[in-house]
């Protein structure tokens, strides 16, 4: 929408299951013909896949493309497509092809610098220590400008409520935890907080012995579910070596050992659930996939059905 403003254009939005739906279809880009020149903004464009999943999916990109291709001929049409996936995954070959939607950009996530600025406001109403600078920085690594714009509303509105003219730090990294994980809850009781404070203090311990170039800066329990914050401001593309990949997994299974260290072999929760998945999937991949393993060799399952076909 910035785009479009800045280029002088109208603007069309529309997301990608509508497209789904021929006479949805046929209806933007009718739109869109009657207009001199436009930006056509997709949203959720993985949604429309690839084809050979669903008639309707076939029908979508076809008509699509053919769009594409008579408005590349006059050139009156600007075509974004955003998804939450990487291009190659999300959308048919035919799309990426040049002259279609050909040009591909990764938005990352605000960088220290571009958080700073955009917490601008929040800095006039907290008046920050050094050290609450530095903690609220690190807390919000990986947020959007969405956000923290939503962080810096709800501050506002407690400041009105309360009827105070500044914000305590502690409010601020309440409000971080709220729009990060969703708010925290009350009927936690203390013998959970407690197991969830034991499972996060392994994840976190065994971050710091084996991943120290993402060191944990803090654990949080929020309703019923608990997280360490990581701080990954420098951390650049890790190469995925055996090694690696046993140390993430070690990280994963750690909070499982840690609630069996401190409440016996019968007593584990069900929080490991989504560190054992992904654990187990960290692991197939390695084994499977990227040969890391010296005795199932190095093989490729992807080889192997590819040519079985």
């Amino acid at each position: 929408k910035a785009l479009a403003g800045q280029a002088g254009l109208p603007f069309v939005s529309v997301a990608g299951p509508e497209l789904l739906n021929l006479e949805n279809l046929q209806r933007v880009f009718s739109l869109v013909r009657s207009t001199p020149a436009v930006v056509v903004h997709i949203d959720e464009a993985d949604v429309l896949g690839k084809r050979g999943v669903s008639a309707g999916h076939d029908i979508a990109i076809n008509t699509l493309l053919a769009q594409l291709d008579g408005f590349h001929a006059i050139g009156q049409a600007f075509f974004i497509l955003t998804t939450n996936k990487s291009p190659e995954d999300a959308f048919d070959d035919a799309l990426l092809r040049p002259g279609r939607i050909d040009r591909s950009f990764e938005v990352r996530p605000l960088s220290l610098r571009d958080r700073e600025h955009k917490l601008a406001k929040v800095w006039g109403w907290m008046n920050p220590t050094v050290a609450d600078k530095a903690r609220v920085l690190k807390l919000t690594h990986g947020m959007s400008g969405a956000q923290l714009m939503g962080v810096e509303q709800a501050l506002a509105m407690r400041m009105v409520r309360q009827g105070q003219g500044m914000v305590p730090p502690d409010w601020v990294f309440a409000e971080i935890d709220a729009h990060r994980w969703g708010p925290n809850s009350a009927t936690v009781t203390p013998l959970l907080r407690r197991r969830m404070a034991v499972h996060e203090a392994g994840h976190a311990i065994a971050h710091q012995l084996l991943m120290s170039d993402v060191a944990p800066i803090g654990m949080v329990c929020v309703g019923a579910h608990g997280y360490v914050s990581l701080d990954r401001t420098n951390q650049g593309q890790i190469a995925e070596t055996a090694a690696a990949v046993r140390n993430y997994m070690a990280v994963l299974l750690a909070g499982r050992a840690a609630e069996l260290l401190v409440f016996g072999d019968d007593a584990p929760s069900n929080g490991a659930a989504s560190d054992l998945a992904r654990a187990s999937a960290a692991g197939y991949k390695a084994v499977a996939f990227g040969g890391l393993d010296p005795a199932f060799g190095l093989l490729s399952l992807n080889g192997i059905d590819g040519a079985a076909r």
